[in-house]
């Protein structure tokens, strides 16, 4: 990809990946590209950084944690139900209750810190501000869930 396409790229990240062609203000000049959605995708892709809440299904224990994929992180979460060795898989967390988006990892994980040091009476007062209801939010993310197989990470 040349430079400054890539420049202009990162410069504005928030296109609207809905349309393949955007128009650029740079010095006073339109100018137009034509991107193709697999290029805009793996651009905001790499700027997507999750801090999330899940719990069991009875929801008595909580879960906080980051990710760069909610959708593998749910699945991972899934298949290590009852494993002992994890604290999700222990408790059995792995229904998805709160979650919110981050374009720097640093900010996810400064989120996450604060999560955790909050009381329970905090997290259900900030669960409840997207999900009143306290749904579980996993089949939003995950398209077949639950999953039937888990995928290995990449990278």
């Amino acid at each position: 990809m040349d430079r400054n396409i890539s420049k202009i790229i990162n410069q504005n990240l928030l296109f609207n990946t809905v349309h393949p062609v955007r128009i650029f203000l740079q010095r006073g000049k339109k100018i137009a590209f034509t991107f193709c959605m697999q290029v805009v995708y793996t651009v905001m892709k790499h700027h997507n950084y999750y801090t999330y809440i899940t719990t069991n299904p009875s929801k008595t224990t909580f879960y906080t944690g980051v990710t760069n994929n909610l959708e593998q992180r749910l699945t991972e979460h899934f298949f290590n139900r009852g494993k002992p060795e994890t604290f999700a898989g222990k408790y059995y967390c792995y229904s998805l209750v709160y979650f919110e988006r981050y374009l720097h990892i640093e900010e996810a994980i400064a989120r996450e810190k604060e999560i955790k040091n909050m009381l329970r009476i905090k997290k259900l007062q900030l669960i409840k501000t997207i999900n009143p209801k306290f749904d579980f939010l996993n089949k939003s993310i995950v398209e077949d869930w639950p999953p039937k197989y888990i995928e290995k990470r990449v990278g």
